[in-house]
């Protein structure tokens, strides 16, 4: 039996992506998880692998009780120094921002395991991105 692709979808807003969600869980070699809060993003990074990750740029925190403006960015820029530990520190993500003109973190946006940043409703863009990576 072959490997299934494992996703793990950060995002408060699912509704915005729910097409792109449906379509990759009907794919038969897909796992797709979906967390809304940065904490539990930062507890599944530390415990389980994953091949693709699909950020949003603004997601929520429980312990700042409010949405972090860059936090899905912060994740990644800890997620990419090692600071989860080493299962994820190599693994792909993209970004999803409905505000994509007003980001400033260009480090971890122009950072090599990052695979772009997407408008949330250019669904086909993503996807076929999405796509692609999980065909290689």
């Amino acid at each position: 039996m072959p490997n299934k692709n494992k996703i793990l979808i950060i995002e408060d807003e699912i509704n915005t992506i729910r097409a792109a969600v449906k379509k990759l869980e009907k794919r038969n070699n897909t796992i797709v998880k979906h967390v809304v809060f940065m904490e539990d993003a930062e507890e599944f990074l530390k415990t389980d692998k994953y091949d693709l990750l699909v950020v949003d740029a603004r997601i929520p925190s429980i312990r700042q009780d409010s949405l972090v403006e860059e936090g899905g960015l912060d994740l990644m820029k800890k997620l990419v120094n090692s600071e989860f530990g080493n299962l994820n520190n190599n693994t792909m993500f993209i970004i999803l921002s409905s505000q994509a003109h007003s980001l400033r973190n260009e480090e971890i946006i122009s950072h090599e395991l990052c695979g772009g940043l997407f408008p949330k409703l250019l669904y086909t863009e993503y996807m076929n991105f999405i796509e692609d990576a999980l065909d290689e």
